[in-house]
């Protein structure tokens, strides 16, 4: 009897090693949380974009999952986003008046990401409609201009070029940005042509996949809606944006 219930705890022990060193699961359980969701309202002309936000009166930010205090930072900062025919329109006001940017490394120090999925897939990899977008303000002893745009296809394979860099207007997708400083900090505007967030479809009820991220000194400190830090190639771990209607 001795030797048969060592014999059921050794097969029993084999067995919970052999579950242990099973292949990892395709959809690890936080993915099967549904995503936040944004309500993208709909512009009922098309805004202007340089910097000041006056074309922002009465739409509402987009509420952030999360926040990050910082005791040397004014932490006054929002993002707004609408639609239009003419495409996506997004605002920015950070609470940052310690502007430092590097136009080749924005996301080290400080300005704005935006991760979009076009087809809202919720690919757990990124493909050729996951798009990245980088802004910051140009020439930071300035007080407002034109804004630093990097626009990269993580998707796309490494063998054809797939990050574009420009300054007030990106050409490849048409993309254009303006930044202006206030007394806590900056704004920042831009503006995605309809025509590069095919196959998304500037109309009521169309989801995109996205996370918005405020970064002071290489920082998040404010964010719509990420899973993971590291989660620019991960779509499923983004939350959605609904366009509202007309």
């Amino acid at each position: 009897m001795k030797r048969l219930l060592m014999l059921a705890l050794a097969l029993s022990i084999a067995g919970g090693l052999f579950q242990g060193c099973a292949a990892p699961s395709a959809s690890p359980a936080f993915r099967s949380f549904p995503p936040k969701t944004a309500f993208v309202p709909y512009a009922d002309r098309p805004i202007t974009v340089d910097g000041d936000l006056a074309g922002w009166g009465g739409l509402p930010p987009v509420p952030p999952s999360y926040t990050r205090e910082q005791e040397s930072l004014k932490v006054d900062h929002a993002f707004w986003l609408a639609w239009h025919e003419n495409g996506l329109y997004g605002a920015v006001m950070v609470g940052d008046t310690d502007i430092q940017v590097d136009p080749m490394k924005i996301w080290d120090t400080d300005g704005f990401k935006l991760f979009l999925e076009l087809d809202h897939a919720r690919s757990h990899v990124a493909t050729e409609n996951s798009v990245n977008m980088e802004f910051g303000p140009c020439c930071p002893e300035g007080n407002a201009g034109p804004a630093f745009i990097s626009v990269h296809w993580p998707g796309l394979p490494p063998t054809v070029e797939r990050t574009f860099r420009a300054v007030g207007k990106e050409e490849k997708t048409g993309t254009v940005a303006a930044w202006a400083r206030t007394e806590d900090g900056y704004n920042l505007e831009y503006h995605i042509p309809a025509e590069a967030l095919d196959p998304a479809k500037m109309q009521p009820g169309t989801k995109i996949g996205m996370t918005l991220n405020v970064v002071v000194d290489g920082r998040v400190v404010y964010q719509f809606h990420g899973l993971s830090y590291e989660a620019e190639t991960q779509p499923d771990t983004w939350g959605t944006g609904l366009l509202g209607q007309r």
